[in-house]
């Protein structure tokens, strides 16, 4: 570009030469670009409208990709000998889509047996 930002005659012959490189074919988008152009839309008009649909396509991909899993409490019985009873209660948060799915996920990571009258649903995580 020169000094006041204009865009030259050759930074536009040699836009307009790496555009018509593109053909529908292998990109879909060149078609709207194609009706921009017609439009009398210079490329960096055609550039911002395009990142203004990327964005908004990106955000939409981004919601579609994740999802929600339900977030579980679990509780399981642990040796405590400094309690009268030797025993207190160890809470553990777990995302599976099952009560069950939860407790056996605690269970294989602490080796203690879960007390199921106590697993409750605390909401839901969201897992991309």
């Amino acid at each position: 570009m020169s000094d006041d930002n204009e865009i030259t005659t050759r930074q536009k012959a040699s836009a307009e030469r790496a555009y018509r490189d593109e053909r529908p074919s292998d990109n879909p988008f060149i078609e709207v670009a194609d009706r921009l152009r017609d439009e009398g839309k210079s490329f960096k008009e055609i550039h911002d409208i395009m990142r203004e649909a990327y964005n908004a396509v990106d955000e939409a991909w981004g919601k579609e990709m994740t999802f929600l899993i339900p977030e579980w409490e679990v509780t399981v019985l642990v040796d405590d000998p400094n309690t009268p009873s030797g025993k207190r209660y160890k809470t553990y948060t777990r995302s599976a889509d099952t009560a069950e799915e939860a407790e056996e996920m605690v269970e294989e990571h602490t080796g203690w047996s879960v007390d199921s009258d106590k697993t409750e649903l605390k909401g839901y995580a969201e897992v991309a």
